[in-house]
């Protein structure tokens, strides 16, 4: 059931350990067998243990895990500390003073950002939601950067905003990092985490720079053993200040840390995953690590271009419609998105084509944005936009890199792009990461759906 690079994680033990694992690599599925293992063989208390993850969603995913595990009664699995990294530095402050702020939801923070930007610039009517949301994205970003030097408007505005909230007795969710470090620094050791003997972190790519600080001061103030794992190449959410950063000084900066690798691919087809490794072995300062795919099959990868919107829709509904019609019944189609707009309009012209017969089939076709496509996956994954998006710092660069890498990898099977040479009238370039994945492009034909629907009708069959 697992290989030998999943054994050696489950097992390890009696130090800190930092697993570097590739797309599709179970690195979920492993996490939660090396707790279960962990309790199981090293006497650990599961009250001693916190599992923390970076969203909800995954919280639960691991949680049902853990409560179905043969090996773990329910009691146990309930009586492990887990949630997100957020909701469990919230209970902590909770055991140290019972009585701390509400946290703002998103509206009351939107109207708070908006009421500081009203008093700094005396002109409500230009402030509108985007400009409130852009502001409220910047702020997290720069708390999570540590709030490197700020020009000086910028750092008005944030000290308006942050006394509305302490006017209000209220928290914003950064608050909650920066007042668990404040705990951590004015203490030694105390009775929040005073029972806390192991703790886990997945998806530590997404870490930013508070995260970062209090995982090694809950390491160093409580000799505690970490396990943090994660894939630099998937690093995707700057704009909320995380950085692969920590992630790749983990091994070194966490105390006895033993690095470990999960390079095996369990979900894609080994043409995705050879296309993907072309793309991200272009990535500057990443973990040098092989990607190996599992599946011996051939899978399906190819870039088409089309001469604008309408043309991209067309084929889009063509290319949906054949699949629909040739592929297994359990099938899955991700059709991904760059940008939420795109998405949401892609999916109002196919939902208007189909019209009634999309109740039929549509559990089986998700509208995802390139974001809201990690940790998720699907046998075909549809790729619309692939045009030069016009970045000039190194750093958007890199992570505009990482994320069509996080789009491909989501499929298991086949995946397809679409590059318009015309978006909105305007005339585009291809991204120029096609190229680095070693893909290259042919136009769109009648005869392009008969050689895809040969194919499925070749390959996947066997495949299910």
């Amino acid at each position: 059931m697992w290989s030998e690079e999943q054994l050696d994680v489950i097992h390890s033990k009696s130090h800190s350990t930092c697993v570097i694992a590739a797309p599709g690599s179970g690195k979920t599925a492993v996490l939660t067998e090396h707790i279960v293992h962990s309790i199981r063989t090293d006497n650990m208390s599961p009250q001693s243990v916190m599992a923390m993850t970076f969203t909800r969603q995954a919280a639960e995913h691991m949680r049902h895990r853990l409560l179905l595990h043969p090996s773990l009664s329910v009691r146990e699995a309930e009586s492990l500390q887990l949630g997100t990294f957020h909701s469990q530095m919230f209970h902590a402050l909770l055991r140290d003073q019972a009585d701390i702020p509400v946290i703002l939801n998103s509206r009351e923070q939107a109207q708070l950002m908006r009421e500081a930007l009203v008093r700094r610039h005396r002109a409500s009517a230009a402030i509108d939601d985007r400009l409130v949301a852009e502001w409220l994205t910047m702020y997290s970003r720069d708390v999570g950067t540590g709030m490197a030097p700020l020009p000086r408007e910028k750092r008005r505005i944030y000290e308006v905003y942050r006394q509305l909230k302490r006017k209000s007795r209220r928290w914003d969710y950064e608050d909650i990092l920066l007042e668990t470090e404040r705990l951590l620094e004015r203490r030694g050791r105390d009775s929040s985490f005073e029972r806390l003997s192991y703790l886990l972190v997945d998806e530590f790519q997404d870490t930013n720079e508070p995260q970062w600080r209090i995982v090694q001061m809950l390491q160093e103030r409580y000799d505690v053993r970490v396990f943090v794992v994660g894939d630099d190449d998937q690093a995707i959410y700057a704009f909320r200040g995380a950085s692969p950063k920590y992630l790749r000084e983990a091994a070194g900066q966490l105390k006895g840390t033993v690095q470990r690798l999960l390079t095996y691919n369990f979900r894609s087809r080994h043409t995705v995953v050879d296309h993907a490794q072309h793309l991200i072995q272009h990535a500057s300062g990443r973990i040098e690590k092989p990607l190996r795919a599992f599946h011996s099959n051939v899978g399906y990868v190819q870039v088409f271009q089309v001469a604008d919107d309408l043309s991209e829709r067309f084929a889009l509904i063509q290319c949906l419609t054949t699949m629909l019609a040739t592929l297994p019944p359990t099938s899955t189609i991700g059709i991904l998105g760059r940008t939420r707009e795109r998405v949401a309009s892609v999916w109002h012209e196919v939902r208007a084509y189909f019209g009634s017969q999309w109740n039929s089939f549509h559990r089986r076709v998700q509208f995802r944005t390139f974001h809201d496509s990690k940790g998720k996956e699907w046998d075909v994954v549809l790729l619309v936009d692939l045009v030069d998006p016009h970045l000039s710092e190194p750093d958007e660069v890199e992570e505009e890199r990482r994320l069509m890498y996080v789009a491909m990898t989501r499929a298991k099977t086949v995946v397809i792009g679409f590059v318009p040479v015309r978006l909105k009238s305007h005339r585009c370039r291809q991204s120029k990461f096609l190229s680095e994945a070693a893909l290259s492009t042919q136009r769109w034909s009648s005869r392009t759906m008969t050689d895809l629907s040969d194919w499925i009708m070749a390959e996947m069959p066997s495949e299910q």
